[in-house]
């Protein structure tokens, strides 16, 4: 059963919407760019400041999507 999180971030992305080039960061590699906890990635989360996309069992996050995070705070 989805959790909050999942349901409140997940996206159906065009491939226009993201640069197809576009680095994806895995949960561990956002939480040191970010340069915060676990539990603070998944509060920006379900806050909606940071979005997240599951791939499989596992989240990630689009380079743009952290600037923005970033930008937001």
């Amino acid at each position: 059963m989805p959790t909050a999180i999942q349901e409140s971030n997940k996206q159906t992305l065009s491939p226009s919407e993201h640069d197809h080039h576009e680095r994806l960061f895995t949960f561990k590699e956002a939480m040191a760019h970010l340069r915060v906890s676990r539990s603070t990635i998944y509060r920006l989360m379900s806050s909606g400041q940071l979005i997240g996309h599951k791939v499989g069992s596992q989240w990630r996050y689009y380079s743009s999507d952290l600037r923005a995070c970033v930008r937001s705070q």
